[in-house]
């Protein structure tokens, strides 16, 4: 089967603009001498989790002081043996939000996944496990594309932000990329920013 390359793009919308235009998730591009990466193919974006008023304001978490969460490991995520749904929230066709809040929990992950042990320190009744898992076809070049940079946080509530390189894809089902970090402090979540898209989310906090 001849596999073609693309460029992932995602969805033109965004969560907060009361109507949102929906393109196609890639568009397929036929590589003729040579296609460059370019972050301009990377759009705003229209989040799909349940929208709930948050404790701290928007403004506040965005202003506030960032921190590098501790990471945790990376991993592929089979199409075939999806994560256990009451940790995942989907935010787009592209990307899910994980959140771990015990250690039974990580515990699985961490062997479904093949992760490595977690550092000391790793204390789950005094923060969360956070994870990004992108569903982008098979990067081309081999890179990993989806970063944990920083997290903001107000009290207990928090708001992630990631980068994701745009670039050359394969269209084709396979394994997710999925990257874990720890946040100290951080109870819920109630905003998540992949480069320019800003997803307004809530965390199911009362669920695990």
């Amino acid at each position: 089967m001849n596999r073609v390359a693309t460029i992932a793009r995602t969805t033109i919308c965004h969560n907060q603009r009361p109507q949102c235009e929906h393109g196609s998730r890639f568009r397929s591009l036929r590589i003729i001498g040579f296609i460059a990466a370019a972050a301009g193919f990377f759009w705003p974006g229209c989040a799909s989790a349940p929208i709930a008023p948050a404790t701290v304001p928007s403004w506040e978490l965005a202003n506030a002081e960032p921190f590098e969460p501790i990471l945790l490991g990376r991993a592929r995520v089979s199409f075939d043996r999806p994560l256990p749904g009451h940790l995942t929230q989907k935010l787009s066709e592209e990307f899910s939000l994980v959140t771990i809040r015990n250690h039974s929990d990580w515990v699985d992950i961490r062997r479904r996944l093949n992760l490595p042990p977690s550092p000391p320190g790793i204390d789950l009744e005094q923060g969360m496990i956070v994870g990004i898992l992108a569903k982008v076809g098979e990067n081309a070049e081999g890179r990993w594309p989806i970063h944990l940079r920083s997290i903001r946080r107000r009290g207990q509530e928090g708001f992630v932000e990631t980068t994701f390189s745009p670039g050359l894809y394969y269209p084709i089902l396979t394994a997710g990329y999925a990257e874990f970090a720890f946040a100290p402090g951080l109870r819920t979540l109630s905003m998540v920013r992949i480069n320019q898209r800003t997803f307004i989310i809530r965390s199911r906090s009362g669920l695990h």
